[in-house]
């Protein structure tokens, strides 16, 4: 039942802190909220099943407290694989 609750989704999260501080500002103005999404932001140049070390390099901690506040974290994972060559990808 959570999934047809209060969820939050963006893409333009650019960095963990602007994401984080939309989380915050649920708790700030006690709004209801069920779920943070992670749109494809949080990517490492948006590779599958990755997350940027450098622009959300607290994001396993982040979903750690988030799902300790008895909340859910959903990832967005985007399915464009890119061609990188010489990148081993």
């Amino acid at each position: 039942m959570w999934a047809f609750g209060w969820n939050q989704c963006k893409f333009g999260y650019f960095d963990s802190s602007m994401w984080w501080d939309a989380y915050q500002g649920y708790k700030t103005y006690n709004l209801p909220l069920d779920t943070m999404w992670g749109d494809i932001d949080y990517m490492d140049d948006y590779k599958v099943f990755t997350y940027s070390q450098q622009s959300y390099p607290d994001l396993p901690d982040k979903v750690k407290q988030i799902r300790a506040e008895g909340r859910h974290f959903v990832p967005i994972i985007d399915d464009a694989i890119a061609v990188r060559p010489g990148q081993n990808y």
